[in-house]
């Protein structure tokens, strides 16, 4: 390239496509959000995410249950223990 164009052309040509790949960062931030709104594998994976995230929340809502279950059973054990003290 450079003995083709010569050094100044070449030089001029990379500056001028690291000028144009240096704006690609902001294009990005600037029609991002359009992008992806626009591409299928992104509303595939918002969709999973929500999926993962309610079964997340069922998950928490179990176990929540389990250890109210938990508490109950052993303030019932107490109860009886004490009632046996009686």
């Amino acid at each position: 390239m450079f003995d083709r164009l010569g050094v100044p052309w070449a030089c001029s040509l990379l500056g001028f496509v690291s000028l144009v790949l240096g704006l690609v960062p902001f294009a990005f931030i600037r029609f991002g959000e359009q992008i992806r709104a626009n591409s299928k594998f992104c509303q595939q994976l918002a969709a999973e995410k929500e999926r993962l995230k309610e079964e997340d929340i069922r998950r928490g809502k179990r176990r929540e249950a389990r250890e109210k279950k938990k508490l109950r059973k052993a303030r019932d054990e107490e109860e009886a223990m004490v009632e046996v003290d009686r």
